[in-house]
């Protein structure tokens, strides 16, 4: 009996592990168990605005707004005049194989596609190819929500889009995509030249933190003067340029820092001297 009474505690504490919610043991009331699994409202994921710079917001978010509604909700055939007739489009997927022959059948993996020829055949050009490809896909939602944008360059003659975020296909499999558009003026706007499209599988984590704000895109912010200047600053600094200089070039090359740095030395022996605050030698 003595022994029964020493080992009865261990004893229900080891059938607690199997029965969490066991109340009487051999006739017997347990102690109330101390429970600390208390659920949490996990609040709604919050993505921060991308980055674009001065004067390229407007057309970006409008073009990224038009695209995907037009890509989710719509005929996929109106997409035609977004892409230029010497477009190339590119698709990667790391999915489960019963999802990538549904979501993803063209698309490219350097793994899984052994020989050159599957690769090549895998680039579609042409703006009727790219369409008549994006056709196929599956029927997704994109979270415009958690969706972040950022131009990572913009010129006259050329503009870089970075999106990411998350969609759902029509079986409710949560993934992570990312994408970039390369677009190009024609006419009186602007068309694709070239499409990146990727995705993959989303972690569970972020199962319950997705599509549950407004349907809104958050517009990437733009350059502040601030940080303009101090970058004009910096480059005047490190070029010699006088500061209308350097704004120029930051300017024509997209505030790219880098980019505009290999701009200077390679026209660098064409710059006017007066260009420069110490004539070069």
């Amino acid at each position: 009996m003595r022994t029964q009474r020493r080992l009865f505690p261990l004893h229900f504490r080891y059938l607690r592990e199997i029965f969490p919610d066991l109340e009487k043991l051999d006739g017997r009331d347990l102690p109330r168990r101390a429970r600390f699994d208390v659920e949490i409202e996990k609040p709604v994921a919050q993505t921060l605005p991308g980055i674009c710079p001065p004067g390229y917001r407007d057309v970006v978010l409008n073009f990224i707004s038009q695209y995907y509604k037009i890509f989710d909700h719509g005929n996929r055939g109106d997409l035609l005049p977004a892409y230029n007739d010497h477009a190339v489009l590119t698709m990667s997927s790391i999915l489960p194989n019963r999802k990538r022959g549904i979501l993803f059948q063209n698309c490219r993996n350097l793994k899984l596609d052994s020989s050159d020829s599957q690769l090549t055949e895998k680039i579609y050009k042409g703006k009727f190819a790219i369409i008549a490809v994006l056709e196929t896909l599956m029927k997704v939602n994109h979270d415009l929500s958690t969706m972040l944008i950022d131009v990572t360059f913009a010129s006259e003659k050329i503009i870089v889009i970075e999106v990411t975020g998350f969609l759902r296909d029509q079986d409710s499999l949560l993934c992570h995509f990312s994408r970039t558009f390369v677009l190009v003026p024609e006419n009186n706007g602007h068309t694709i030249t070239n499409d990146s499209f990727y995705v993959g599988v989303a972690r569970n984590a972020v199962e319950n933190l997705v599509f549950k704000g407004p349907q809104e895109i958050v517009p990437p912010r733009i350059f502040g003067e601030d940080k303009m200047k101090e970058m004009a600053a910096a480059f005047s600094q490190q070029t010699r340029l006088k500061p209308e200089w350097a704004l120029r070039c930051l300017e024509e090359n997209g505030w790219n820092f880098d980019v505009a740095g290999q701009a200077f030395l390679k026209l660098r022996p064409s710059i006017p001297a007066e260009a420069f605050i110490d004539v070069p030698v």
